[in-house]
């Protein structure tokens, strides 16, 4: 009997505490999912993104477009390239939608027509000059660049005396004196590969030895 009451009040006070701590957590306030906020935490973190981007292009060290080679350092550009190679990088789309910005209507030319565009010019160019011995240089060494160079050596074959390539003259020896042995030089630079320090020793380098630079072609 005795045994029986203390159950009994046992059940009571665990009915009671229960109640209670049901009452506690209906009491607690729900706050509501808010489609304004979510939102503006979504465009923000896009312009976060965006700008960190942006700011990395920007301030980059690397050469960014094809007219800088006009604007920063006075080189007439030949013409412009498409190397699909440099595109598969990390980060190659955002990159790409930013470089689309930026995009002339010049760097629209497929390139077969490129290719006979900047032959061309380089051959007025260095018959104007009156030189006979023409030499590609530049100090990005992209693999895809580097076969559109030979490309365009072949081309200049027949229309120019003599004309050659190699390794960038910033550090190889070779290279250097090929430079030094010719009369006028044609740079040949990529975008997002060729850094503007190393193109300003490069050009530095052509005025202390009297080479003349005609111009330039840009691979993008």
């Amino acid at each position: 009997m005795f045994e029986t009451e203390i159950e009994t009040e046992i059940e009571t006070e665990i009915e009671t505490e229960t109640e209670f701590v049901e009452e506690e957590i209906i009491s607690v306030p729900v706050k509501k999912f808010s489609f304004k906020y979510a939102i503006m935490g979504l465009l923000l973190g896009f312009l976060a993104v965006a700008g960190y981007y942006m700011l990395k292009y920007i301030a980059g060290n690397n050469l960014h477009m094809a007219e800088e080679m006009e604007k920063c350092f006075g080189i007439q550009v030949f013409g412009i390239l498409h190397i699909s190679e440099m595109k598969k990088r990390k980060f190659g789309k955002i990159d790409s939608a930013i470089e689309a910005l930026f995009r002339t209507e010049r760097e629209s030319i497929p390139n077969d027509v490129q290719m006979e565009i900047i032959r061309t010019r380089i051959v007025s160019a260095v018959q104007k000059s009156g030189a006979k011995k023409v030499y590609l240089s530049g100090v990005c060494q992209n693999e895809a660049a580097q076969k559109y160079i030979a490309t365009i050596q072949e081309r200049l074959q027949g229309n120019v005396e003599f004309v050659s390539y190699g390794a960038s003259v910033l550090n190889n020896v070779q290279s250097l004196k090929n430079l030094i042995e010719s009369e006028c030089v044609v740079l040949m630079e990529c975008v997002n590969g060729s850094a503007y320090d190393s193109i300003q020793r490069e050009i530095v380098i052509c005025k202390e030895n009297g080479v003349k630079i005609i111009g330039s072609v840009v691979f993008n």
